[in-house]
């Protein structure tokens, strides 16, 4: 949320994807770990934003690194690094 405008701006990433508009975000599967709540790292004053999630609840358990960089008022994927085992 922009603390001056009031403008909301949702998530880059959310359980149906990157970029869906929705508060959902996906867990973080890593093999065959228990499910749990998505990493997001980010500094307030700073544009970056990493989300480790699963994309989706697919058989494979695909989890990522997103890098977001915020910029004109939107979230722009830089990169999605595939993580490894724990």
């Amino acid at each position: 949320m922009d603390a001056r405008t009031g403008n909301v701006y949702y998530p880059p990433i959310s359980f149906n994807g990157v970029g869906a508009q929705s508060f959902d975000l996906p867990l973080l599967t890593i093999g065959d770990s228990v499910p749990q709540n998505p990493e997001v790292q980010f500094r307030p004053n700073g544009g970056l934003m990493i989300v480790k999630a699963t994309s989706s609840q697919s058989e494979s358990h695909s989890s990522y690194a997103y890098y977001f960089l915020w910029r004109q008022a939107r979230w722009t994927l830089l990169r999605k690094v595939a993580l490894g085992q724990p």
